[in-house]
């Protein structure tokens, strides 16, 4: 609080550099969103540090595990993936790594993709082999029916119950198991025609490979909220409500951001503020978090 430095874990010795995240895993270590220093790609690794020496202990290596040639959402050959977030999952040991302009992947401590939420479109071969169109999540109705409409499958429709993730940000594990996240909605259904972010929750069945969505809240408050990057969204595991945090909106005047709580399980809003910076290079705020100042 007070802004006391406690310790530090220097990176320059270790080969790779930070952005984004840094997340601390249950024992201590330390997970980090790196670069690898010497290569023609960036923002497509992720590492862990050991809390007491410092040294690396793991690494993904996101060339190997997906697919970096892959274009449904990028053409951009050097940050094909673009990490932004890392979740950890203490059930299994794996990590949930949020890729801007690829979706959400699960991976083991090994770098084997567990699961890919994301559109169908374009997925093929990972750099170590792997066919990663089986790794892919089957979308279900709200009565727990595959859904089958190759449009919606490939992203360029939306199903009345059940919407694709589209360059999100902020992924996290609820206790229930299911996973929220900010979905940014940053060229939605390969278009530009409605403009429009979403926090989301949804559950994923890892046994049976289907997710499903349960709760959204920001598409009917189209442009008001919209911000194609950046952003958050946590849970408030004491009220239940949802914390809806919009980093970059710039629906009309100066860009600004908009924090918004919502009632568990509903749309009904509880607070809401409107931050805008007396200067700002398009970002108001890239994360927000809600603590107590006295305990």
């Amino acid at each position: 609080m007070f802004g006391e430095i406690l310790n530090a874990w220097p990176l320059s010795a270790t080969g790779y550099a930070f952005h984004h995240q840094v997340l601390e895993k249950p024992n201590g270590n330390l997970l980090i969103t790196v670069d690898k220093t010497g290569i023609a790609t960036k923002e497509d690794f992720i590492i862990e540090l050991g809390r007491t020496a410092g040294d690396v202990v793991n690494v993904w290596d996101f060339r190997e595990s997906l697919q970096y040639n892959r274009t449904a959402w990028t053409t951009d050959t050097e940050d094909w993936i673009h990490i932004n977030a890392v979740e950890y999952d203490s059930t299994d040991d794996c990590i949930i790594a949020s890729g801007r302009t690829q979706g959400l992947v699960k991976v083991d401590a090994d770098n084997n993709v567990k699961w890919i939420m994301a559109p169908h479109r374009g997925w093929g071969l990972a750099g170590n082999g792997v066919d990663l169109t089986t790794k892919l999540l089957q979308p279900l109705d709200a009565q727990g029916a595959p859904i089958t409409d190759a449009e919606v499958l490939d992203g360029s429709e939306n199903h009345p119950e059940f919407e694709w993730n589209w360059y999100q940000h902020a992924p996290q594990k609820l206790k229930d198991g299911t996973l929220i996240f900010f979905d940014n909605g940053d060229t939605r259904n390969y278009t530009t025609n409605e403009l429009y972010s979403r926090a989301a929750r949804f559950k994923i069945d890892e046994s049976a490979m289907t997710v499903q969505q349960q709760w959204q809240y920001g598409k009917e408050r189209g442009v008001q909220t919209y911000s194609r990057f950046v952003s958050d969204v946590d849970y408030n595991e004491e009220s239940g409500n949802m914390i809806f945090s919009s980093g970059a909106v710039n629906d009309d005047g100066p860009r600004h951001g908009k924090i918004i709580e919502i009632k568990g399980g509903t749309s009904d809003v509880e607070f809401e503020a409107t931050i805008t910076p007396p200067k700002t290079n398009g970002v108001t705020f890239h994360r927000t978090e809600r603590i107590n100042l006295y305990r």
